[in-house]
């Protein structure tokens, strides 16, 4: 009766260790599934920001070269205006002089 129980009492605690260990792997499986799935998520949004990332720098690349463009342009526009002033100021000059030399020649 003793040795009855001792086995039945060995019995139910390998089939509790059993289903424990069930239990456990059970668990690990669930675990690993959805560590693989945030992985794979953070794997995802690293790519997404990657290629926004260089969305945006190529975008400022390309405004940093307008800007540059549009510098040069300014420059050559005040260096046009310069010399248009100055043909203006000879163009003033001359009409001056002339009008000198033609009161000078009516004198």
């Amino acid at each position: 009766e003793v040795k009855e129980a001792q086995a039945k009492e060995v019995k139910e605690a390998k089939d509790a260790r059993v289903k424990a260990t069930a239990a456990t792997d059970e668990v690990e499986r669930e675990a690993r599934a959805r560590i693989h799935e945030v992985e794979a998520a953070a794997a995802a949004a690293w790519e997404d920001s990657r290629g926004r990332l260089e969305e945006v720098e190529a975008r400022a690349a390309a405004a940093e070269a307008n800007a540059g463009a549009a510098t040069a342009e300014v420059w050559k526009l005040k260096k046009a205006a310069a010399e248009v002033r100055k043909l203006r100021a000879a163009a003033i000059d001359a009409e001056a002089k002339s009008g000198a030399a033609q009161a000078e020649a009516e004198a």
